[in-house]
């Protein structure tokens, strides 16, 4: 029994016995806590019962013929008084928070679908492809859903007569359903088809009650009308006007005459496509999120800022939303996700549906003289080596969409406007421009990651301010990672899986600080000086009319070789960028490092040692600039641990010993996944080691990223 306005403990156990397929709804709520049509298949499992209730989830009941009952949804004073004087049958009854659910038998030879707004009343259906509260559930208000009279009293009852003609009225009662193994074709058919079947019915209602003389404007008042919905559903307006024409010609209207008029009512109604159907098509519902989500722009938008935005197209008195959720006009999927090299809209997953963002180029190969964009290659990129290596990140990227690349570009030269953001164009444009995302120095540092996110290319235009060893580091994921979480405003975070391939492009002398050794920058310092405009306009005259031919010219590309996991090429210029990014303190450390001294002549050492080391190179600077100096050379600390034995630059002292926060400065990956025994052993060693290999760093690779692997 329930009771104190607490929810019922067995409220699915309850439902499940009365013969009802369940699934389990947000707490105080009607919203799916999970994709809840895969119930509609199967039944839940009695693990799955008990987990729902040991939370303080709502229980659904799914409607239609996997319960085999329909539930009409009596939801103001006004509806309930009408429906009393329908002399309905004794049947089981929930009182909501609102009104009341009656609970009746699915008619038999009829596939009852969801309706709204039934003989003008708050009086909806819920059917085929629906489902309600159930009882022992907690209305949004605090009341309960309970049973007043209980199906352990009172059988069901058939569905009522009076009740099907009504429902019959309001739209389309049987719908058939497409063959299908997409699941972009299966979620898009058919869901204005009811609708529209209403509304001809309206229609050819109008026309017949027409008076004399003025038939042929009833004729397009109500073609108008209906057009207008047509258009909105992107339906075919032949497919609908045998019908019209027969109604037409039925109260006495000439074929010429009506023919003509029906074609100007397509005119006028097409032009004004019904808005809240468009609404319905140009946005979907991510459940995860509570939001709606614009297909076109991918701009997100709070339920509330949707029905300010577009209540006004309301065709009920329920607010948009619900209209068009409730009788799934709005696609409503589990959240979105990004599948390079599957262009479907919507797949299916773990029994749920999502929305693919992932779009195609659309580009094939061409035959043709690709040889203007190899002329502009030659001219950006004088350097030979370092051509050959970004033809190949090119070709990899638009060969393998979503196969990680995992090194960045970097692209510097001295003078702006000499081509970089065509290069970048034209990539974009042969992966598809809606996988492109364009970022700026500033969002890389901010707080949120959205551009981290369904893209196949980042691109940041001007890398505007020199990049430190923080955000370098913090970058380096983003760069090689397999997934990056993402934060953005007024959403739930989310993983996406890393598909992305960094080009960053700038003008400054010293524009980021890398490691000695780093693995995931290519660096391009081209020379080219700025040709004349007329260059730049009918090169880009011609790339945009020839992505085929450049495409071609892609695929010609040898990759039998190209390791995407590798590091990119050690070119002349990245030696002098690194060389150039180090501040004197880092500069002392790294010679300190390659010529071994004192304490150096190991791969662990501690701060203390390194300061003496520095000596008056340190002096004046603070312990976070030697901290980031360290880390700038990729240098990795440890917590505190206790070591016997200090260096004290000829012998061990302190032998009882002591706790000492330890740094790695060599062999860094090696050492991060070592013991603290290991480091210890090494910190009071004379001479590391590894230092029979000259110096040579101990690279520690998961086997992915080995050659050939």
């Amino acid at each position: 029994m329930i009771t104190d306005n607490k929810v019922h403990s067995d409220r699915f156990s309850a439902a499940v016995e009365a013969g009802f397929r369940v699934f389990p709804v947000m707490p105080g709520d009607k919203i799916p806590a999970l994709a809840w049509k895969g119930f509609v298949e199967r039944a839940a499992t009695i693990e799955e019962i008990l987990a729902w209730e040991s939370n303080d989830f709502n229980v659904g009941v799914i409607c239609g013929q996997p319960s085999g009952i329909a539930v009409l949804d009596v939801d103001s004073v006004e509806a309930q008084e009408f429906v009393d004087g329908l002399d309905l049958p004794l049947t089981p009854v929930v009182s909501t928070g609102k009104g009341h659910h009656y609970y009746f038998k699915v008619p038999a030879g009829v596939e009852l679908r969801n309706r709204t707004g039934i003989a003008g009343q708050k009086l909806d259906l819920r059917a085929e492809g629906g489902y309600v509260v159930g009882a022992g559930s907690k209305h949004s208000s605090g009341r309960l859903y309970e049973w007043l009279v209980s199906p352990a009293d009172v059988p069901f009852a058939d569905f009522p007569p009076q009740l099907l003609q009504l429902a019959s009225s309001s739209g389309r009662l049987s719908i058939p359903t497409r063959a299908t193994d997409s699941p972009s074709e299966r979620i898009v058919a058919t869901r204005f088809d009811w609708y529209l079947e209403r509304s001809l019915g309206e229609a050819l209602k109008a026309i017949r009650s027409a008076e004399e003389g003025k038939r042929n404007d009833a004729l397009f008042l109500a073609g108008v009308r209906f057009a207008s919905e047509v258009a909105g559903a992107g339906a075919s307006w032949p497919n609908y006007t045998p019908t019209l024409r027969a109604a037409a010609m039925a109260i006495g209207l000439e074929e010429s005459e009506t023919n003509a008029t029906l074609a100007s009512c397509w005119n006028s109604g097409s032009a004004d496509p019904s808005p809240w159907m468009v609404t319905a098509q140009d946005w979907i519902f991510l459940g995860k999120q509570n939001v709606f989500y614009h297909l076109e722009s991918g701009e997100h938008m709070k339920v509330d800022a949707f029905n300010n935005m577009f209540g006004g197209q309301r065709v009920t008195k329920c607010p948009l939303h619900r209209f068009l959720l409730d009788n799934e006009f709005v696609i409503k999927v589990q959240d979105l996700t990004y599948l390079p090299g599957n262009s479907d809209l919507f797949v299916e997953r773990d029994g749920m549906i999502w929305h693919n963002t992932y779009r195609d180029s659309g580009i094939a190969p061409v035959e043709g003289d690709w040889s203007p964009f190899e002329d502009f290659l030659n001219y950006l990129v004088p350097e030979e080596e370092e051509r050959a290596h970004l033809l190949r990140m090119i070709a990899w990227t638009v060969r393998n969409p979503g196969q990680k690349l995992r090194h960045a570009l970097l692209f510097r030269s001295d003078e702006q406007g000499i081509g970089k953001s065509m290069l970048s164009e034209i990539w974009g444009a042969l992966l598809g421009r809606r996988n492109v995302k364009k970022t700026s120095t500033e969002e890389i540092n901010s707080d949120y990651q959205g551009f981290l996110q369904e893209t196949l290319l980042i691109v940041v235009e001007e890398l505007n301010r020199g990049v430190g060893p923080m955000v370098y580091n913090r970058m380096k994921d983003w760069i090689t990672g397999d997934v990056v979480r993402v934060n953005e405003k007024f959403l739930v975070r989310r993983e996406w899986p890393n598909t992305a391939t960094f080009v960053m492009f700038t003008n400054l002398k010293t524009p980021m600080i890398i490691e000695d050794r780093d693995r995931r920058i290519m660096y391009i310092d081209s020379s080219a000086k700025r040709l004349k405009p007329e260059y730049y306009r009918n090169f880009a005259s011609w790339w945009r009319g020839n992505l085929g031919v450049i495409r071609a010219f892609i695929d010609t590309v040898d990759l039998a070789d190209f390791n995407p996991h590798a590091p990119p090429p050690m070119t002349a210029s990245k030696q002098a960028l690194i060389a150039d990014g180090r501040e004197d303190l880092v500069k002392d450390l790294l010679l300190a490092i390659e010529e071994r001294s004192g304490p150096f002549n190991r791969d662990i050492v501690t701060l203390a040692e390194i300061e003496a080391v520095l000596g008056n190179s340190f002096r004046g600077k603070t312990k976070t600039q030697l901290y980031a100096a360290l880390r700038s050379i990729g240098a990795v600390s440890f917590k505190q641990q206790r070591v016997t034995g200090r260096w004290n630059f000829s012998h061990f002292v302190d032998a009882n010993g002591h706790r000492e926060s330890l740094w790695a400065i060599r062999n860094t990956r090696y050492w991060a996944l070592s013991d603290p025994q290991a480091r210890a052993e090494e910190f009071r060693r004379i001479e590391s080691t590894f230092a029979h290999l000259d110096g040579v760093p101990i690279e520690v690779r998961h086997m992915s990223e080995w050659p050939g692997s």
